[in-house]
């Protein structure tokens, strides 16, 4: 057997497809599996091992459960436990004792959080014992947060005919309260016939006398929790670099199966390589029951409809694989900042784009979305991000740290990042780490002092803002003179940057790119040509985390779902059919992140306000010409509507947006446009066809929030085309034709 914690190399098989039959009861725990041996600093904290013998009715939404706990030998004698309410748990050790207790773990609800805690009293020598229990685990699903681009439904545990997921939050095992710790777990999991469970590390295969269907898995390195899900599973399996790679699919589909599967080959040679050797013995892509998209250690779990997008094979997909370096195997230190999210998505998600090209144009959706959702009362120092709940800390948590994680790959160097940041993996392999401990490493690499970095980036809110305060252009010798003024005019300290500074000379092609330091809250710079400077640019690629100019910012639906204060939703009178769909979606849209939400009918109004974010909902709607004159600053866009040279219908209208034309019927439309009277404000235009749209909508228009134009088509809303707004100059590019005399 090949030892998965090698560096690894390419390796294909053939594809191994495993149909869930009926197996077997198995009487006796497996042995242990290969595993990666964890780290001495792991070995000395608090690990138990658990054993859980588990089998479930799903039709009854119950379970049966026998867990053996070893603690370490020196673990207290008396701790808490919690366990989720109502499983009437019981000792199976005639000295242990195991009693109700009415008091709350710091930190946790306890009683309210539908939790119920137990003080387990082990008497001397006995480091062993079994807490043996059963009942109802069913959670509705619901938004944890905001529904917004990112989010989606979640549950604390549910166990029906659909399917099973059960994480640590669910307490389906007794977890100890009273102090941090960290498990390693051998799981059975009896299940109906048809029915196959997914949990961490590798996978045993059942002994051939056993009866039942049962499937075992085992995870010895440190873990912060255990998963288990269960479905009725096509197993779709083969190896790569030593490494199990699995699909499980509720439905046959072996060619979805093999794109999964070889992709995620390249992806843990390509991090492996990048980072360090994978931590597990496989990693799966697991299809929930109901649209998701999880990361947890050693698999991912996608819902249905987001496997098949064609783009999350290379978009978000290697996220979830990368999480198992960071997050999942390298712990976070809440306490001290969630760092996984922001390096996760700087390795993956940006690092993808840039290889493609676009890797700019990511990097100013990041700070747009910062702007739009973050910037002001919302934001909050990144040390305090822990996990998304809102719009605000996805704009912080994801997209602050990504670009700080980027500014410090520039300011290091790729190698010395990289190989800083695979000293960090090896260092804290199975540990909590923070932020100060991928500093310590990164400082120890390239022998550099960060700690002004980390802490302005840290420790603060806010963002710089940049401005160029003057410009000089000047025949100079046997060339020219460019003298430059930048200026940062943010509240507070002013930042330490390397400016990026781009000159485009007269009869080059490539232009020249400088990296100015910057500490104060002026720069005075010149830089001597032998050729006439053309233009000036300061930030062009934006690869600093700044607040962007408004004029940096085209019109995106995250303009509207962001707004700082109650989004005004003007519903139209005229439409009566589509006056409760309008009024559905107008309600939801505080969930895509807004501060909140005010309802009124067009005939309330007199005009249309200037200095707020609007939405005008419906193709009759009072202000719908308003909509038209807004998308007349776009040269390839156009809004037609009745009367405009439509063929006859009962339905006219359409929209045309680069060069494509959608008509009305059989269409929803999503657009975000500058205010025809306020440019700095965004005004948005939202119609459906029928009010049978509306559902579908409300599903998918966060998801859309980065784009200017949304069209989609049918009763399940399905998209069909988006478009991004150009933005207007920017202030931080400056012709230079002008300056001269």
């Amino acid at each position: 057997m090949k030892d998965h914690c090698r560096q690894p190399h390419k390796e294909r098989r053939g594809l191994t497809v495993v149909i869930s039959a009926t197996l077997g009861l198995l009487l006796l725990f497996l042995a242990p599996g290969l595993s990666c041996p964890a780290s001495s600093a792991a070995s000395q904290r608090d690990l138990l091992h658990y054993e859980i013998l588990v089998s479930f009715e799903p039709d009854q939404r119950r379970l049966q459960a026998r867990t053996e706990i070893t603690v370490p030998p020196d673990y207290p004698r008396r701790f808490v436990v919690a366990l989720h309410r109502g499983l009437d748990p019981r000792a199976e050790h005639p000295e242990v004792e195991l009693a109700a207790t009415d008091g709350t773990a710091p930190g946790h609800g306890g009683q309210s959080r539908g939790l119920e805690l137990f003080t387990v009293t082990l008497p001397p020598e006995v480091n062993t014992f079994v807490i043996a229990y059963g009942g109802e685990i069913h959670h509705p699903l619901g938004f944890a947060g905001h529904d917004y681009a990112r989010g989606g439904r979640h549950t604390p545990g549910r166990i029906d005919a659909e399917g099973i997921y059960l994480g640590p939050g669910t307490y389906w095992y007794p977890r100890p309260m009273e102090r941090p710790h960290f498990i390693s777990f051998r799981l059975r999991a009896e299940l109906p016939e048809g029915w196959t469970a997914v949990s961490q590390g590798r996978r045993h295969e059942p002994r051939p006398e056993v009866v039942g269907n049962e499937t075992v898995w085992e995870e010895l390195n440190p873990q912060q929790g255990a998963f288990l899900v269960a479905d009725r599973y096509t197993v779709y399996q083969d190896r790569a670099a030593g490494v199990s790679i699995q699909a499980f699919l509720r439905e046959p589909d072996e060619e979805l199966a093999r794109r999964y599967l070889d992709a995620t080959a390249d992806y843990l040679e390509r991090y492996s390589e990048m980072i360090g050797p994978y931590p597990y013995a496989k990693f799966a892509l697991v299809e929930n029951f109901w649209e998701s998209g999880f990361g947890m250690p050693s698999f991912t779990l996608l819902g249905p409809r987001v496997i098949r997008l064609p783009f999350i094979l290379h978009s978000s997909y290697p996220h979830e694989i990368l999480h198992n370096w960071w997050g999942n195997s390298v712990y976070a230190d809440y306490a001290r900042g969630n760092w996984t999210e922001g390096l996760t998505s700087h390795l993956a998600d940006h690092l993808l784009m840039e290889e493609r090209g676009r890797g700019v144009e990511y990097r100013r959706r990041t700070l747009q979305r910062y702007a739009d959702y973050a910037a002001g009362d919302r934001d909050f120092p990144l040390r305090q991000f822990s996990s998304r709940q809102s719009p605000a800390d996805e704009a912080v948590g994801y997209g602050k740290a990504m670009m700080m994680f980027h500014m410090l790959e520039q300011k290091l160097g790729q190698e010395l990042f990289l190989k800083g940041l695979g000293d960090f993996y090896r260092e804290n392999l199975f540990q909590l780490a923070s932020f100060d401990d991928i500093k310590r490493s990164l400082e120890q690499r390239s022998e550099g002092d960060l700690e002004i970095f980390f802490d302005q980036w840290l420790e603060r809110a806010g963002a710089p803002e940049l401005v160029i305060e003057e410009v000089q252009l000047a025949e100079h010798d046997d060339g020219w003179r460019l003298r430059a003024t930048f200026g940062q005019q943010q509240p507070g300290p002013p930042y330490r940057l390397l400016l990026p500074v781009r000159v485009t000379l007269e009869g080059e092609e490539e232009p020249r790119n400088f990296r100015v330091a910057m500490a104060g809250d002026q720069l005075d710079w010149q830089a001597d040509f032998s050729r006439q400077p053309r233009h000036l640019a300061l930030d062009p690629g934006f690869d600093l985390f700044r607040l962007l100019d408004r004029q940096e910012i085209p019109p995106a639906l995250s303009s509207l779902f962001g707004a700082e204060d109650d989004l005004l939703v003007i519903i139209p009178e005229e439409e009566e059919q589509m006056l409760p769909a309008y009024r559905e979606l107008a309600g939801a849209m505080a969930r895509f992140g807004s501060a909140g939400v005010e309802v009124v009918k067009d005939s309330e109004l007199e005009s249309l306000p200037a200095e707020r974010e609007s939405v005008i909902l419906g193709w009759k709607n009072k202000f719908q010409p308003q909509a038209s004159k807004a998308l007349e600053v776009f040269d390839d866009a156009e809004l037609l509507t009745i009367g405009r040279d439509l063929p006859a219908g009962p339905r006219p209208g359409a929209l045309q947006v680069a060069e494509q034309a959608f008509s009305r019927a059989g269409h929803a439309f999503a657009l975000a446009l500058p205010h025809p009277d306020n440019p700095a404000t965004t005004l948005g235009w939202i119609a459906m066809d029928s009010p049978e749209m509306v559902s579908g909508l409300l599903r998918r228009l966060p998801h859309y929030h980065s784009y200017g134009a949304v069209v989609f088509q049918g009763p399940q809303a399905e998209n069909i085309f988006s478009h991004h707004w150009p933005a207007h100059d920017s202030p931080l590019h400056r012709n230079l034709d002008a300056l001269i005399q």
